[in-house]
């Protein structure tokens, strides 16, 4: 899924397409970043998980009880063979340790 950085000025009960509440980055073996995509979230405590779904582009955003959170991801820099709102892309790696990988 890549690296969270989230903006926690952002993290209410509002979903705007432009100020999504998370960056989602890639490292790369070199150390570099590369941004790939967007995350939507809305805590529970904002909007309560027992009612309908917070929206953004017509999509409903999915519930992670675990997090208490509602959440959507977007994959707009990065394509996704999943869809472009698929928790998970398959093509985004993780590196554990990026600095102790060589730089191919």
């Amino acid at each position: 899924m890549g690296y969270h950085h989230i903006n926690r000025a952002l993290v209410d009960a509002e979903v705007q397409v432009d100020r999504p509440e998370i960056l989602l980055y890639e490292r790369h073996r070199d150390g570099q970043y590369t941004l790939n995509g967007v995350e939507f979230i809305v805590p529970y405590r904002r909007w309560p998980r027992d009612s309908v779904p917070p929206t953004v582009m017509g999509q409903n955003l999915k519930q992670s009880d675990p997090l208490k959170i509602w959440y959507l991801h977007m994959w707009a820099w990065r394509e996704n063979s999943a869809g472009l709102f698929a928790d998970w892309n398959p093509a985004v790696q993780c590196l554990a340790d990026s600095t102790a990988l060589p730089v191919r």
